[in-house]
Formats: C-alpha cells, structure tokens, sequence
C-alpha cells in the first residue's frame, strides 16, 4: 500500500520564508528511515550505531528542523519538501475528528493539550492515534504522518519550522 519513502533531499527551501533548511546526509538518511516506520533500534542497525547515537541524531534532526517531536519533524519535512511523499489513495476515509486530532499530534501539541481542546479525555486521544496509525498499516506516528502527507490529508498550513524555531523571518 505504502513504499519506503524516497532518500531525503539534503538541502531545501522553506515554502514560507524562503530560507534554506538543510540536512547533513546522515541526518538526511535517519529522516528517511523514521518516515519508513522503522523503529530506532531497527535504524540504529541500518547505521551501524548504537541505539543512544540514533537517539541524539534524531534530537539533533528535530532541532535542526525546529520540531519538538518526531512526528512534527517528519511533519516539517514533508511541508518543506525535504520529503516528498508519493501520492496515494487510502483504502476507506479516515473519520474528520481523528484526522483533526493527529493533525494537532503533527504539529507537535501534548495529548493533554488535545484533549482540552476536543473536550475528551487523554485515554480518548491516546485511542485515536493508536486506531488512525493502525488504519495506515503504521507502528510510528512519524510514518503515520508521512502517510498522511502521502495520502495529502495534512493541511499545509504555512509554518515555517525556521521561523518557529527563532529564526529568519
């Protein structure tokens, strides 16, 4: 349903401010296998490192994309076209609410936060993540973004990780 997502581009150009975002190759080659859904310890394989040194090249990668999360640095990524997702078509749609929870898990926001704005409960929120990532065949959340993205029901809001960080704006 899904293929492996494409090598990452090292260097791109924020959508919204035009300033350059780039990636070292190797933090280029991490993204790529989180957005696969491989998990840190089938990435640190891959790399040939540890499973701690893949921890800090992804804490490095998320603050080089000024995400507070993995999911919200594939998130990044892909509106920065540092991933390009091929598109795709989902098997049956997704409910509007769960794909309006994730959205807000995408953008980097605490469950609890979620929560308070849904007027549900943390347990409730929890559940919608783990049915919509079960739906799109995903263990990660970051996969499931990069899915989502795939499947274009992410919005593209204009934010520019960047700017958000403190940068350029």
């Amino acid at each position: 349903m899904f293929r492996a997502p494409a090598a990452c581009t090292v260097g791109s150009l924020c959508e919204v401010c035009l300033t350059p975002v780039t990636l070292t190759p190797s933090e280029a080659k991490q993204l790529t296998w989180l957005a696969a859904d491989l998990s840190t310890r089938q990435i640190a394989r891959h790399a040939e490192v540890g499973v701690s040194t893949v921890q800090v090249y992804l804490r490095r990668l998320s603050r080089t994309l000024g995400a507070s999360t993995w999911p919200q640095a594939v998130d990044h990524a892909c509106r920065t076209n540092l991933l390009t997702p091929q598109p795709t078509r989902l098997a049956y749609p997704l409910p509007a609410r769960d794909l309006d929870i994730f959205q807000s898990h995408a953008n980097g926001r605490a469950t609890a936060e979620i929560a308070a704005q849904h007027d549900l409960n943390e347990y409730s929120i929890n559940r919608s993540l783990a049915r919509t990532r079960r739906r799109l065949g995903a263990s990660g959340s970051p996969a499931t973004v990069y899915r989502l993205h795939a499947a274009k029901l992410l919005t593209r809001d204009p934010v520019c990780p960047d700017c958000t960080a403190g940068g350029p704006s």
